[in-house]
């Protein structure tokens, strides 16, 4: 079960991050200003805030997540020219870091783009390809056109294939984030979301 567990936080930090000369300081798609808060909810009762705390010099961001007043999760996430890169989880870095959404011209690559993913994330090794393309998602913050990403592959090191979607709406951010791991399912969808001031 703690398997599992760890399991399904890694797959979900490389899907909800590089070099200075490359960052650029934030995109539409992942609104990465000091204080941007999305809030989501995980089924019936559990409530997620994801907030970003701190933006670095070179772009990157230092998200949070709380349930219950307490952090539960850090990870930091970056632009670059390419794409949103996750680039620590936890305090463990991402090596390399983990593309969650291909980018050219500060836009999401055309529908059909293909990325390959293998990183190591603390003890972990993933493995996996990414695509990306588009459609509409209603969540209970509304109803929005949406660009997704489908993820498909494993933790090599546990044995544990994963898949998941992620919508990407502009001027929000994430809206829905589907995950599945030995069959059982989580997802988040966007309650609202909160600019920084």
């Amino acid at each position: 079960m703690l398997r599992w567990i760890t399991s399904l936080i890694l797959s979900l930090a490389v899907l909800v991050t590089a070099s200075a000369a490359d960052a650029q300081s934030t995109t539409e798609y992942y609104p990465l200003k000091k204080g941007n808060a999305w809030t989501y909810k995980a089924g019936k009762v559990v409530e997620l805030q994801v907030k970003v705390s701190e933006v670095a010099e070179d772009g990157t961001a230092t998200l949070d997540t709380v349930h219950n007043g307490m952090t539960v999760a850090t990870e930091k996430v970056i632009v670059k020219e390419d794409g949103i890169y996750r680039s620590e989880l936890a305090g463990m870095e991402i090596s390399p870091p983990v593309k969650i959404l291909s980018l050219k011209d500060k836009q999401p690559s055309a529908d059909g783009t293909t990325w390959e993913i293998m990183a190591d994330i603390g003890t972990s090794k993933l493995k996996g390809t990414s695509k990306k393309g588009s459609e509409k998602v209603k969540v209970p913050a509304g109803e929005f056109d949406a660009v997704v990403v489908d993820f498909d592959g494993e933790d090599v090191t546990l044995g544990l294939k994963t898949t998941a979607r992620t919508w990407y709406v502009p001027k929000v951010g994430v809206v829905k984030i589907s995950i599945k791991v030995l069959g059982n399912e989580t997802v988040l969808e966007l309650e609202k979301f909160t600019p920084g001031e």
